[in-house]
């Protein structure tokens, strides 16, 4: 078939992006069922329910040893606050775990071919932000009101027990319908995603990208609306912003990298689905805030 030129490019630039990150995703998806099935919350509660400040780093690094993607992060963030973790620490996990994890790390390396310095913008920015992030809610008092909506204390609880019932008994079956779940759950939102980068580079001039490039500003807020709206698994997303390297600037990147797995439009309705509207609002509001004078501030040193 002769097929238009513009056509044949965009179907290259798609399966390219998405063949080098859907074993990623997979692993990803493992991972995330892996925690959600077998580790108890209580474990996770242990660890960032410390004192001080202190909490807020232990809840920034939790995501090491719990790397669970934004798809999977929400119940299990509404079940710590049930076991009376404080919110603003749960925030802080929830924001910097989807990014600070070995995971996310080792597939920003193998989509920016090596680069360390992307990786460790990267992850140093969202643990910066995660734990700001906490912190600056805790000080206006996001602790003093229980943010689970009326109706949902006990729903994740009794999905939890009924899941876990029934490892017992089809063990490898139960992980990998769940593995399967997530995968699907996350895989729509990477073919959507891939699809919008791979025809912004086939319809999109590079004089546009590069007039946006020089203002930290324009070119952050950008990268962060395309973060939440394309609303990418923090496991694959690093292979969609790798094409844009050559024609915007590292800082810009790092908007959509580290301000799409903590907040984007899919996590925000799982969001309302299960805290008040109100500390979601606040939520939204504080990451944004801090995300953006976090990246432009590093764009400008």
């Amino acid at each position: 078939m002769d097929l238009p030129k513009w056509w044949s490019t965009f179907v290259t630039v798609f399966l390219s992006i998405f063949s080098e990150a859907f074993p990623f995703l997979m692993l990803g998806s493992a991972l995330a069922a892996a925690v959600h099935l077998y580790v108890p919350e209580k474990i996770i509660a242990k660890i960032i329910g410390k004192k001080g400040i202190s909490r807020y780093i232990a809840a920034g690094f939790a995501g090491l040893i719990f790397p669970v993607c934004e798809c999977a992060i929400v119940p299990i963030g509404g079940s710590l606050i049930r076991k009376k973790v404080p919110p603003s620490v749960v925030v802080s996990f929830m924001a910097a775990a989807p990014v600070v994890n070995p995971l996310v790390a080792l597939s920003t390396l193998a989509a920016f071919n090596g680069e360390l310095r992307v990786v460790f913008a990267r992850v140093g920015l969202a643990f910066v932000v995660a734990v700001l992030t906490g912190v600056f809610l805790h000080s206006i008092g996001i602790d003093r009101v229980p943010p689970i909506r009326p109706g949902q204390e006990h729903q994740h609880e009794h999905d939890h027990q009924h899941k876990h019932g029934h490892s017992s008994k089809r063990g490898i079956g139960l992980f990998l319908s769940t593995t399967a779940e997530e995968l699907f759950s996350a895989g729509r939102f990477l073919v959507m995603g891939t699809a919008i980068a791979a025809l912004f580079q086939v319809s999109v001039p590079r004089s546009v990208l590069a007039g946006i490039a020089p203002n930290p500003f324009v070119g952050t807020a950008a990268m962060m609306s395309g973060a939440y709206l394309s609303a990418l698994c923090s496991e694959a997303d690093a292979f969609v912003a790798a094409p844009f390297r050559g024609c915007l600037p590292i800082g810009a990147l790092m908007g959509f990298l580290v301000y799409g797995p903590m907040i984007d439009i899919k996590n925000t309705l799982l969001l309302m689905a299960t805290f008040q509207r109100s500390f979601v609002i606040q939520v939204i509001i504080a990451i944004t805030v801090i995300t953006f004078c976090a990246v432009v501030g590093f764009s400008l040193i």
